[in-house]
């Protein structure tokens, strides 16, 4: 279901993007935004019936970069 305008509004406000580790707390993430997200910029045609390599791999990335 996602955050009505949360996309919108996060990449106007570019100041929001830090990193952090946290440890021991429990995070809440938006996932229809984030699956919207690494979708739309893994490059993948989503016409006629999709081209997912792309996804895949940007998927694996992400995976792998959070620690997972």
């Amino acid at each position: 279901m996602g955050v009505p305008g949360l996309t919108a509004f996060v990449e106007e406000c570019g100041s929001f993007f830090a990193e952090l580790r946290v440890r021991d707390t429990k995070l809440v993430i938006d996932g229809s935004s984030l699956y919207y997200h690494l979708f739309f910029t893994s490059a993948a045609d989503f016409r006629r019936g999709g081209d997912y390599g792309p996804f895949h791999h940007i998927l694996m990335v992400f995976k792998h970069t959070q620690g997972w």
